[in-house]
């Protein structure tokens, strides 16, 4: 299994992933408590939600 890293240089990343099959309808983003991130309308709020978590922080 290769490691995962934090970050990668100019074309590691399609490197890392080439040879993958195709994509499937059930790979979505997953927020950290759980949302999945499968619409427009979810990633629209989501980052409504940040922007205003953002807004009180700097409040």
């Amino acid at each position: 299994m290769r490691t995962v890293k934090r970050s990668y240089g100019p074309g590691e990343a399609n490197e890392y992933v080439s040879g993958g099959g195709p994509s499937t309808a059930d790979e979505v983003s997953i927020t950290t408590d759980g949302r999945w991130l499968d619409s427009a309308e979810a990633v629209i709020e989501f980052f409504a939600e940040l922007e205003r978590e953002r807004a009180r922080e700097h409040a």
